[in-house]
C-alpha cells in the first residue's frame, strides 16, 4: 500500500501515468519527448512506478514498452475506499469512466505468493475458476474451451489456442454477454520472481473499457484463491434496497 501512495505523491509520476492513460505502450524515448526532464529522470520515475506495480513493461525487439497497470490501485480502492462509497455513486463513476475512456488494449500485472505451477493450475482449472471468477457462478470445460455462466446463462467463452505451461497461455476471448463485441486475443504470462509468480495479462482488442475492471476483479480473486484457499467473488456492490420505513412523498421518499 505504501509504495502505491508514495509513487502517486509526485506530480511528475502522476503526469507519466496520465500520459500512459492517454496512449498506452509508449517507449522511454516517447515518454521523454513529453516532459521537460532528463532521460535519467524519466527512467527513475518509471522505476518507482514499476516498483509500486502501477506500470508494467514488455520488451519487443530493442524497445521496452510501458503500460499503465491499474490493478494494484484497484485492489487498494476496493479494500479501503469502495466500502465507503455509496453504490449509486460508484455506478455513476463507472459509467463516466466508460464514456470517457477510449477503447484500448489491457495490460495488468500482479504478484502471487505461489509457484508458477500453482498459478497455472488455478488459471486452467474449471472448478478453481468457478470458485474465484467474479462474473460466473459456474465454469465448465469442453476440450480447449472454458465456458462461464451465471444463473444458467452463458456469458463468456475462452478458447485456449496455444499453451506453454507454466509460462504462457494464448487464448481467444468471446464475450457472449455482448454479441456485438468482437472476439479478441488474450495472453497470460507467468514468470518466477523469488518466492512469487509474476502474472501478466495482455488483452488485445477488448472493445469495451469496462472489461479492464472485470479483469482486475478476476485477478484479485485468483490471487486470494491461490494464496489463501478462500473463494471470493469481487463483484461490484449492488444498489441499496429502498428503506421500507421511509414514506413516499410527491417528490420521492421522505
Amino acid at each position: 500500500m505504501d509504495p502505491i501512495f508514495k509513487a502517486m505523491a509526485d506530480p511528475a509520476r502522476r503526469d507519466i501515468l496520465d500520459a500512459l492513460r492517454d496512449r498506452d505502450g509508449q517507449t522511454l524515448s516517447e515518454l521523454c519527448s513529453l516532459f521537460d526532464m532528463t532521460r535519467f529522470g524519466v527512467m527513475k520515475h518509471l522505476g518507482v512506478l514499476e516498483e509500486a506495480g502501477l506500470v508494467t513493461s514488455v520488451k519487443r525487439g530493442r524497445y521496452k514498452h510501458h503500460y499503465l497497470n491499474p490493478l494494484p490501485l484497484q485492489e487498494a480502492l476496493d479494500r479501503w475506499i469502495a466500502p465507503l462509497v455509496k453504490p449509486a455513486t460508484r455506478s455513476i463513476l463507472d459509467l463516466k469512466t466508460q464514456l470517457e475512456e477510449p477503447q484500448k488494449d489491457i495490460h495488468l500485472s500482479t504478484y502471487i505468493a505461489a509457484a508458477p505451477d500453482e498459478v497455472w493450475a488455478a488459471l486452467t482449472s474449471a472448478p478453481a475458476q468457478s470458485a474465484y471468477n467474479y462474473m460466473a457462478d459456474t465454469v465448465t470445460r469442453m476440450g480447449d474451451t472454458l465456458s462461464y455462466a451465471r444463473s444458467g446463462r452463458e456469458l463468456l467463452t475462452i478458447r485456449e489456442v496455444a499453451a506453454e505451461p507454466p509460462r504462457a497461455l494464448h487464448a481467444e476471448f468471446a464475450p457472449a454477454w455482448a454479441p456485438n463485441l468482437p472476439r479478441s486475443e488474450l495472453t497470460y504470462r507467468l514468470s518466477q520472481e523469488g518466492p512469487y509468480t509474476k502474472l501478466t495479462l495482455e488483452h488485445r482488442g477488448a472493445g469495451d473499457p469496462s472489461i479492464a475492471d472485470g479483469w482486475a476483479r478476476t485477478l484479485a480473486g485468483l490471487k486470494t484463491f491461490v494464496e489463501t484457499g478462500a473463494a471470493p467473488k469481487f463483484r461490484a456492490p449492488s444498489p441499496a434496497a429502498p428503506d421500507p420505513s421511509r414514506k413516499e412523498t410527491p417528490h420521492g421518499r421522505a
